[in-house]
């Protein structure tokens, strides 16, 4: 289940504006996560590479609207599902960059 109390968290925290990044653990076959990522340039999705590893940690942009982030995570586990990619885990995030980024966790696999 999705922890939107997380949503509410981040919006009171200065480190987030009124935008964020939603930070996905995508896993799964190389190739698989290659063509993944070509799926996720069109929704302005950062940090595509390293699918050699069997990993990407994609950044996608996203208001701090509760209606918005479930849309997007929703469209971003439809194109995981289409190219048999994993989700580990969800991250909303402050920064695209990692290092200086805060983050609440959003989801995770059980």
């Amino acid at each position: 289940m999705f922890d939107l109390a997380n949503i509410e968290e981040a919006k009171s925290n200065p480190a987030f504006g009124p935008e964020g990044w939603l930070t996905f653990y995508l896993c799964g076959n190389p190739e698989r996560l290659k063509a993944m990522a070509l799926s996720l340039e069109p929704l302005g999705a950062t940090n595509l590479d390293s699918s050699e590893t069997g990993f990407i940690y994609a950044k996608v942009p996203v208001s701090l609207e509760e209606p918005e982030i479930v849309a997007r995570v929703k469209q971003v586990r439809e194109l995981a599902d289409a190219q048999d990619v994993g989700i580990d885990i969800i991250d909303l995030d402050s920064a695209s960059d990692v290092f200086e980024s805060t983050f609440y966790t959003l989801w995770q696999v059980p």
